[in-house]
């Protein structure tokens, strides 16, 4: 094999055999690499940028710069150090073009950020903020709405709170749609949160009464005898349990100082 042939031999990575390692052949990939930062730099990280400036992308809103990112190298299931996706990111700006671009490249909606952030999927953020135009384009793309936060909030729970009464009925209507039920088969609007409260009592406490009155119909009032004596019953619960513990610990010790009196 001549010289020339050897300078012209390609090892099958876009790299020439007898170039520097970190001299990369100039492509579309590599050069939004670059303008990308070292961080992005194939020599530092082969086969795919650094996640976190798609993640910039989103989040200032640069609609182009995302999805030439995304198109090329972009991972679009990534999440960042708090759990969350780009769909999470894109909700929290506030434009709705920027979560249906992410949405566009078909990544997963129902994915939840860390319990440190609070658990929730892109849903819980979307219904949150009452922004109805994100919460249908979530629907759309099979975003769940029974899924729930570390309170055990579901986004319906999350709504009901911020008193938004158009995406609370358009969640109510989809389940119904497509028979999404909670995890003992009861209806959306009747599912409880870790306190043991549905959405209509979430809506009345903090006062929104017009959508108290579109959730009545529906949804069982509150009983809160009832929901008392089930988190006595729950097993996981932590201060209940931690409380049966120590009174199990102080019997032990009673005990034991009574076998020793019988000794003597």
């Amino acid at each position: 094999m001549s010289d020339s042939e050897e300078d012209h031999h390609s090892d099958g990575e876009g790299r020439q055999d007898g170039a520097n390692p970190k001299e990369w052949v100039r492509t579309v990939a590599t050069h939004l690499n670059f303008i990308g930062g070292f961080n992005a730099f194939p020599g530092k990280r082969p086969g795919r940028m650094a996640s976190s400036i798609v993640f910039d992308a989103v989040r200032t809103c640069n609609a182009d710069r995302a999805r030439q990112l995304l198109m090329v190298e972009g991972n679009v299931n990534a999440v960042n150090t708090s759990g969350s996706s780009l769909a999470h990111v894109a909700v929290r700006t506030g434009d709705w073009r920027m979560l249906a671009l992410v949405l566009d490249f078909h990544g997963k909606v129902n994915v939840k950020e860390s319990k440190e952030v609070g658990g929730g999927t892109p849903l819980h953020a979307a219904a949150n903020m009452g922004n109805m135009r994100m919460v249908n384009d979530l629907l759309k793309v099979h975003a769940d709405p029974s899924i729930v936060d570390v309170h055990g909030s579901t986004p319906l729970h999350t709504c009901a709170r911020a008193g938004h009464s158009d995406i609370a009925l358009a969640l109510v209507q989809h389940a119904r749609r497509h028979k999404i039920y909670g995890p003992n088969l009861e209806d959306l609007e009747n599912m409880l949160d870790r306190g043991g409260k549905n959405a209509h009592y979430w809506a009345k406490e903090h006062g929104h009464e017009a959508l108290c009155v579109s959730l009545a119909h529906t949804a069982l009032p509150y009983n809160a005898l009832e929901q008392f004596e089930k988190a006595i019953k729950d097993k996981d619960n932590r201060v209940w349990t931690q409380e049966k513990k120590k009174k199990k610990k102080g019997g032990g010790g009673a005990k034991k100082g009574g076998k020793g009196k019988k000794k003597k």
